[in-house]
């Protein structure tokens, strides 16, 4: 058996080994992906000089300014192609957005102009303006090939919105990985039918595959399985050749029923590690069958919930491209006292508020009661028997 460390640094070592699959993606579709290769923008932004306000743009040549500036008879609008040739002291209405005649020297706010229509002209107070004023200058945000985003970059939708200003519609990022979900018994019956004696509803798959779903990963199937050996082979071989990870919720421990470890051991799946120094969770599995990983996942829904929050979430994420952990990690006082079992690491759902952290009732793998109002899990360290009011604690945020 391994510890917690021992454990989370093989899940990071095999996905850092891991060879990711690079696709080609239309913008819509890249928030929250990783860039696989930088980008370069396709132009200038702005891509020409261009105004930041609704007013007039003026020529200011010479080395006087005039009292008054004549008004050239045009407006120019974001998006006109043209432009007049101001000569010095002529003025030219102009409209945020547009292109910016190249002879201007400023563009005055119109709230600032007084407009003689009679003499077709125009006067403001020059003192408060200087040159380029309200001008986004061409290439002010960046130059044309300039490099706008780093290989392996968390897409945002702010990154998304620089690429598009870039003139780039397609970006090569990695591809989410691809998940089936196998989920494993004789005692499961699916939500809204009707349990027989001695069945229990099945949760597992409907959480895994909120999970999944939170991460963007793709769901290649979820199998449901009866504690028979040779169906088990059968469903475990499909599902190995259809992605890149499998999770397997059940039949992971050691009692005569619980095939899974069995079949995986036939079918030559290299055991990375099998069982884990922990509470809850303690006979995860997660091995490699080729090119595809397995985690075998506890059956009882708590427990699979906090693998997966512990191991597999990050194993997921770095496949994807994600080199930096997401887990956000606190310290906080207690506002309770625990007691835990000395030489077990304890992953215990917790609620973070503006006292501290409490742990709460209901700790049990088989009960979800607690997890539905967790808004954190707390580390109990493996080396502590009791834990008090006002210990600092780490918890991890979910």
């Amino acid at each position: 058996m391994i510890s917690v460390k021992e454990a989370k640094s093989m899940v990071l070592q095999m996905a850092s080994l891991h060879k990711k699959k690079i696709v080609a993606s239309n913008l819509f579709n890249c928030n929250g992906k990783v860039l696989a290769c930088s980008i370069k923008s396709a132009c200038a932004s702005p891509p020409f000089n261009q105004s930041a306000m609704d007013g007039y743009a003026i020529c200011l040549s010479g080395k006087t300014a005039p009292t008054f500036f004549s008004l050239v008879k045009q407006e120019i609008k974001a998006g006109d192609k043209t432009t007049p040739n101001l000569k010095h002291g002529e003025a030219v209405r102009i409209f945020t957005g547009a292109q910016v005649p190249n002879t201007a020297s400023i563009v005055i706010p119109q709230e600032f102009v007084i407009v003689n229509e009679t003499e077709n002209t125009i006067s403001f107070p020059m003192e408060k303006f200087s040159t380029h004023d309200n001008i986004r200058l061409k290439g002010e945000q960046f130059k044309k090939s300039e490099i706008i985003l780093e290989k392996n970059e968390k897409l945002s939708p702010a990154k998304i919105a620089l690429a598009a200003t870039a003139g780039v519609g397609e970006l090569k990022i990695y591809a989410n990985p691809s998940v089936t979900i196998i989920s494993s018994g004789n005692e499961l019956c699916k939500p809204g039918m009707k349990l027989a004696a001695g069945q229990v509803y099945d949760s597992n798959s409907y959480m895994l595959a909120s999970l999944l779903q939170n991460l963007n990963v793709q769901i290649n199937g979820v199998l449901y399985l009866k504690d028979n050996e040779k169906k088990t082979l059968q469903a475990i071989e499909k599902a190995l050749k259809s992605g890149d990870v499998v999770l397997i919720s059940g039949g992971i421990s050691v009692g005569k029923y619980d095939l899974i470890k069995r079949c995986l051991d036939n079918m030559k799946t290299k055991t990375i590690f099998y069982k884990i120094n922990q509470k809850p969770g303690k006979p995860l599995y997660f091995g490699k069958n080729k090119s595809t990983y397995v985690f075998g996942l506890p059956g009882n829904p708590a427990a699979s919930l906090t693998c997966f929050y512990e191991y597999v979430k990050p194993f997921l994420e770095k496949i994807a491209g994600n080199n930096e952990d997401s887990t956000i990690v606190r310290k906080e006082k207690l506002i309770n006292n625990y007691a835990k079992k000395k030489g077990l690491t304890y992953f215990m759902k917790g609620y973070i508020n503006e006292n501290g952290v409490e742990i709460l009732k209901d700790q049990e793998s088989f009960k979800l009661t607690s997890f539905s109002k967790a808004n954190c899990i707390v580390v109990g360290q493996e080396d502590v028997d009791q834990l008090h009011v006002g210990d600092e604690v780490e918890c991890h945020l979910i």
